[in-house]
């Protein structure tokens, strides 16, 4: 097991590095990725690359974040929820915390763009909707509530798992 972050912990399995800078070639049975292909610059080549750890069969495990999903009742919920937290980090205004959280996540990659590039890539083998905000500078205990709420059709899941299959 190898475990790459550019801001990795120490401990023998972790590896302060990029995608881009892993040198050993694998094969890797499972890649498994949580909420960090969204910030890779060229994500076709970040894709291939993980492709190209995998031998036949092999998994691409994927737990991500739609930004463009992130708007009117939702963003709504998770600003309202920031601010009972810690609001004085925050602007008071929706409209002027939003407009600004969208200019600050203009390098995110949009989900669609992450969707197709994975499906040039690997098979599909399972993709679901999930809560994700209670864990974006939020608090565990609001999972439930954000999950009631995205099953109600009240705020839209703005995470997602996958898992593909790599070539062969």
């Amino acid at each position: 097991m190898v475990a790459i972050d550019p801001e990795a912990p120490e401990g023998p399995i972790f590896r302060r590095i990029s995608l881009e800078e892993l040198e050993d070639p694998g094969p890797f049975e499972v890649v498994l990725a949580s909420v960090s292909l969204h910030h890779v610059e060229d994500l076709g080549a970040g894709l291939d690359r993980i492709a190209g750890l995998l031998p036949p069969g092999g998994l691409l495990v994927l737990e991500e974040f739609a930004r463009e999903r992130l708007s009117g009742p939702t963003a709504r919920w998770y600003f309202h929820q920031r601010h009972a937290l810690a609001g004085d980090d925050l602007p008071s205004d929706f409209d002027d915390w939003h407009r600004s959280w969208v200019e600050h996540h203009t390098d995110v990659q949009p989900f669609a763009v992450m969707h197709e590039e994975l499906g040039r890539r690997f098979a599909e083998r399972h993709f679901e909707w999930v809560p994700y905000l209670y864990d974006s500078r939020l608090d565990d205990a609001l999972e439930p509530l954000e999950r009631s709420l995205i099953d109600r059709g009240a705020i839209e899941a703005t995470g997602f798992r996958y898992v593909g299959e790599g070539p062969g």
